[in-house]
């Protein structure tokens, strides 16, 4: 049985994100899987998603994520983490293949803007490795910094702990960023069309989210507060694949 996971706490997404997310496995993964949704309530969500109380974590926002690295949290030896801010659009059997023969003790995407890791797709292990991540934030060890997000902080563990050797990075083509290939849109529109037919995955990060690109007027409005120049260039970019996909 395939181990996945989601992590939903606040309002920030509603439970639909984490029923699309279901949804999208079920059609993309060709193996029998679980999925299991961290969370601070008891959520609407479909029986099949398993849900696991993590209000008393008492984390903020995304920085419970690190928590997944506890092994004692941990609901298997292995699993695959998804951040519900995504699209999969075809199906996963390379990926999970990858995360299966690759030995390292955690595998996650390499950043698109950023010389971090990217922690919206993981493959994590119960492992030294994973429990010196745990650690490190449970014991408040870079207390005198701040860092923007968990993968931020993930990664300066991994790089001062001299954890190198155990990350491994998906094939920059698994993963696509829908704001980098939104960007490649805007020069080369015929290079972001090639680069996205190989993608699994659309990840989104900040607005526009997958909503706001099936409905003109939320589209506008959250394209155009930000880049008001590119608004009707970029009208309604990708909208059709997440109508297709994200369902």
């Amino acid at each position: 049985m395939l181990e996945v996971v989601c992590l939903n706490v606040g309002d920030q997404f509603p439970d639909l994100y984490v029923e699309r997310l279901f949804n999208m496995l079920s059609r993309q993964v060709d193996e029998p899987f679980q999925l299991t949704c961290f969370t601070d309530r008891n959520r609407d969500l479909p029986s099949a998603i398993k849900q696991s109380d993590c209000s008393s974590w008492g984390y903020s926002g995304w920085f419970n994520k690190v928590k997944l690295f506890d092994i004692d949290e941990m609901p298997s030896s292995e699993f695959l983490y998804f951040d519900v801010s995504l699209v999969i659009r075809s199906n996963l059997r390379r990926l999970i293949d990858f995360a299966a023969k690759e030995p390292a003790d955690l595998i996650a995407v390499r950043d698109w803007h950023y010389d971090v890791l990217n922690s919206c797709v993981m493959r994590i292990t119960r492992s030294e490795t994973s429990q010196t991540i745990w650690q490190a934030y449970r014991e408040n060890e870079f207390a005198d910094e701040k860092f923007p997000g968990d993968q931020n902080f993930i990664d300066a563990v991994i790089k001062r702990k001299g954890l190198t050797s155990q990350l491994q990075f998906f094939p920059s083509d698994f993963i696509l960023s829908y704001k980098s290939l939104l960007k490649l849109h805007r020069r080369k529109p015929q290079e972001a069309a090639e680069m996205l037919k190989g993608g699994m995955i659309l990840k989104f990060h900040g607005r526009p989210r997958m909503p706001d690109l099936l409905s003109p007027r939320a589209f506008l409005k959250s394209v155009t507060r930000r880049y008001p120049n590119w608004a009707f260039k970029d009208w309604m970019y990708l909208s059709d694949e997440v109508r297709e996909h994200w369902r």
